[in-house]
């Protein structure tokens, strides 16, 4: 790694037309002018983190997050990058407010964007029902005019942090502590941290503001940030910490990963063998494997947890996986629409179940798959969702 020393409180990047292009393509596929400015600046600000960290010599999967997945990315506000060894850092964007909007690389400006006008002077009469009718705006259709002059399509070399703004113009100081960024509930858990990204569209800049290594409501203000080498500190501290996928291959050899346990650790004995037997995964069965693990819905939901339980069964020809939740230890019931979905590698859900008001478990139907492909287990409850990741 790097030599973080003498590193800047603050971190100004190049805005790269590798990114502008990854944005643009990402944003035209949304349906409304609100949301694809909201993954344009989402999908600019992990770029430039992703740049930042790999000049620094940390390892980073820039596909691997779940801003790069079509369907989480319209799903939800996400901005993850994958840090190899680590997790999930949560690179949220703040934007400049620029003086002049015809220098912006799109036409309309914020507040016509924020309320579902298209720039052409007329009001769009219902923006959630908005879709690209006509041309994409312009910060989709076309490059910006200095894009000559930043890095091209697949290149990195080049590619550095720039310290050129006298520090008594960047941004961390100029802006006051109490301005804030919004932090989406969705992505408040599985993080291993959150960086604060000042996005630029007339400069073309991105400003690594600073970092968080926690947030604990939907506001992160400037004030709370810690300086970028705090940033770098905290992943290479975290690189021992991070609990692996679960791998049901493992399973089968009795290695179980942390925080999987014996089902009789979270259910009672009755309850666990009333609702196996009616599990219709046990034709041809030669063995079963099951575990299961605390789901909890932490501060967000305080005290909402399920029981998350994982049947393997090796049959004749194949193994079966079956999922079941159960309401955990001391309620009977599970909370009334708690979904349980289950998504293959492409982030393709292909089953989803939700709870009723007297739900006592429930379950997904039997599926299965080739050995190394992975799928997602999510569990959401009202507006937040936590996912579990699995290999085969």
């Amino acid at each position: 790694m790097t030599d973080i020393a003498q590193m800047p409180q603050s971190v100004l990047m190049p805005i790269t037309q590798a990114a502008q292009q990854m944005a643009r393509q990402f944003a035209i596929e949304q349906p409304t002018e609100e949301k694809a400015l909201q993954v344009y600046l989402n999908t600019l600000a992990v770029y430039a983190v992703n740049n930042y960290l790999r000049i620094m010599d940390i390892s980073t999967d820039l596909k691997g997050g779940d801003s790069w997945n079509p369907v989480i990315r319209f799903a939800c506000d996400v901005a993850d990058l994958w840090v190899t060894g680590v997790g999930r850092l949560e690179c949220r964007p703040l934007q400049v407010i620029n003086r002049d909007p015809s220098n912006l690389p799109f036409k309309t400006d914020q507040e016509d964007a924020l309320t579902g006008r298209w720039g052409d002077g007329e009001s769009d009469p219902d923006p959630d029902l908005s879709t690209w009718s006509s041309s994409p705006p312009e910060f989709i259709r076309g490059e910006s005019e200095n894009s000559s002059l930043l890095e091209s399509p697949g290149s990195y070399h080049g590619v550095s942090p720039r310290h050129r703004v006298p520090a008594s113009e960047r941004p961390l100081q100029s802006q006051p502590a109490s301005i804030s960024c919004y932090v989406p509930p969705e992505t408040q858990d599985d993080r291993i941290g959150y960086v604060v990204v000042q996005i630029d569209l007339e400069q073309q800049e991105a400003t690594l503001l600073g970092f968080a290594p926690t947030v604990t409501s939907e506001q992160l203000t400037i004030g709370e940030l810690q300086p970028i080498t705090e940033m770098l500190k905290n992943l290479e501290s975290q690189k021992t910490q991070l609990v692996p996928l679960a791998k049901l291959s493992q399973w089968c050899q009795g290695i179980f990963e942390v925080g999987w346990q014996p089902v009789e650790a979270f259910l009672d004995n009755a309850l666990a063998h009333s609702s196996f037997t009616q599990v219709a995964f046990r034709r041809s069965i030669t063995k079963e494997i099951k575990r299961a693990k605390l789901i909890n819905f932490g501060r967000h939901k305080p005290g909402i947890a399920v029981t998350l339980v994982v049947t393997l069964t090796q049959q004749e020809k194949t193994n079966g996986i079956g999922l079941q939740v159960f309401p955990q230890t001391g309620e009977s019931f599970l909370p009334t629409k708690l979904k349980l979905a289950v998504l293959d590698e492409s982030g393709t859900c292909f089953f989803e179940i939700a709870s009723g008001s007297n739900d006592r478990f429930i379950q997904s139907r039997q599926f299965s798959g080739q050995r190394g492909e992975r799928f997602r287990v999510q569990l959401s409850f009202g507006k937040i969702s936590l996912m579990q990741d699995f290999a085969i």
